[in-house]
């Protein structure tokens, strides 16, 4: 297996996939983990996932709205996840994720790491695809597939194709017309009749894929100044109204700016749209303010929900399209 581990002199510290960081590995020696190995590494089975009557202080129920619980197989005890509708479908770990034993076992894959955040509200696995791809032949990336699953009532069933590009360890999302990126199945139909479905789909992995890799390829082929990038991180960084964040804006621009014209992490393709994208991408990943962040854990949270951090990436992919 690949390593993706990687340092640089603008991050200063070590990089892994997020979900590397927030699960544990399940890996072994002599061969790959099933699901249900990988779920019992990982302490993702036996939760019994339920809905539970939620009541105010004083014993009153609650109408159209239940609590979430589980198991906690090590403690024993009842933890809360989130509350939800009467009309909930409940998906077991076990449920969700024996389904990726068959793209397992059709693709070559193996198991990578498995884990919760949010105390069990969302869970996740990672598989590692045998082969990755490589940009114009040599800019190497990794190839994941991420299931994950919410009990919580806010995310779905949901298979991703996650692209890490091995030079500065960015997670590379973004929508590409013509391929999808994830497949979802919602909480408000039967799971088993969905995934039949949700496996021919899955094929259409390598699609993305393919389209991926075109799309790199055509921003390297395009070169990008520095005053065209100084114009794409004022979109990306807005101006500051007081002396002190002007200071913190000023030191933003400059960060985004140090990634694209000088960091060895994109060295590769200098001067091009496609230098200008993994600067942004590497930035919102690894350099983006991050508060009391010790040991890497909010970053990583922060990479795997998304939200202001795929905001910047998906703004950079629409302007340097576009432009």
């Amino acid at each position: 297996m690949t390593d993706t581990t990687t340092t640089t002199p603008a991050a200063g510290y070590t990089r892994t996939p997020a979900w590397q960081t927030l699960g544990g590995f399940v890996r072994k020696d002599d061969g790959n983990m099933t699901a249900a190995e990988a779920m019992e590494a990982a302490g993702l089975a036996g939760w019994n996932v339920r809905k539970e009557a939620m009541y105010t202080a004083s014993g009153i129920e609650i109408p159209n709205r239940v609590a979430t619980v589980r198991n906690d197989p090590k403690t024993g005890g009842t933890e809360y996840l989130g509350y939800v509708g009467h009309n909930y479908v409940i998906q077991q770990n076990e449920e969700t994720f024996d389904f990726l034993d068959s793209i397992v076992d059709q693709s070559g894959a193996n198991y990578d790491a498995a884990g919760m955040m949010k105390n069990g509200a969302r869970v996740f696995m990672t598989m590692k695809m045998p082969e990755g791809i490589k940009i114009a032949g040599e800019d190497a990336h990794d190839l994941y597939l991420l299931g994950s699953n919410g009990h919580d009532g806010f995310h779905s069933f949901q298979i991703a194709v996650m692209p890490i590009r091995l030079a500065c360890t960015n997670q590379l999302t973004m929508s590409l017309r013509g391929a999808k990126q994830s497949w979802k199945i919602r909480h408000t139909v039967n799971m088993a009749g969905r995934l039949d479905e949700a496996r021919q789909s899955l094929e259409l992995t390598f699609d993305y894929m393919d389209e991926f890799s075109a799309e790199m390829e055509r921003l390297l082929d395009q070169a990008y100044t520095e005053a065209e990038f100084d114009k794409l991180t004022q979109g990306l960084i807005p101006d500051g109204k007081t002396d002190a964040t002007k200071a913190r804006v000023a030191e933003r621009r400059g960060d985004l700016m140090h990634l694209f014209t000088e960091a060895e992490t994109n060295a590769f393709g200098r001067g091009t749209k496609y230098a200008a994208f993994n600067a942004v991408t590497e930035y919102a990943d690894w350099i983006a303010p991050m508060r009391g962040d010790r040991d890497g854990t909010k970053r990583a949270q922060r990479i795997m929900d998304g939200g202001t951090t795929q905001d910047l990436k998906d703004y950079a992919h629409k302007v340097l399209v576009a432009a």
